[in-house]
């Protein structure tokens, strides 16, 4: 089958359904090596629940929507996409239903510019590998990951 992600460049929309069917993944390898997508949303209606194996390994992704649809993000999923920068309120913040984040899912990436940054995990994850979050570009001694969302 070949990979509807080929050729997309700049701001990229996961539609919620893609030839009449639900999208719930991006497949293995979707958007590895890509060097053309900045940003990614999540489409209104969005079933999306996997991030699949090294789908965005070493893009240059700066902006990944991380939904509360979202369950899942699989091994080396965004590995070395060093570009990956935290919202505008220095956080990542993950879905609130996210279960299991894969080894070295995160690894060389996730962009800290230098600043203090909040790395929100939910109550939800049971299942973090090994160097999932490791290896920062440009981490501070002030950086902090917490898990399940302040209430």
């Amino acid at each position: 089958m070949p990979n509807p992600a080929k050729g997309l460049k700049g701001k990229v929309t996961i539609p919620a359904t893609y030839k009449d069917l639900p999208v719930y993944r991006i497949g293995n390898n979707a958007f590895e090596n890509n060097t053309l997508v900045t940003h990614v949303f999540v489409g209104k209606g969005s079933k999306l629940r996997v991030i699949g194996e090294w789908a965005f390994a070493n893009s240059q992704v700066k902006f990944f929507e991380f939904t509360d649809q979202l369950r899942r993000i699989e091994y080396r999923a965004f590995m070395q996409a060093s570009r990956l920068e935290p919202d505008s309120t220095n956080s990542y913040i993950f879905g609130s239903n996210l279960y299991y984040l894969g080894g070295y899912a995160f690894n060389q990436a996730l962009n800290f510019n230098g600043k203090a940054v909040t790395i929100m995990l939910p109550a939800t994850l049971k299942t973090m590998g090994y160097f999932a979050l490791s290896n920062f570009a440009y981490p501070t001694v002030n950086s902090s990951v917490m898990i399940g969302q302040p209430g």
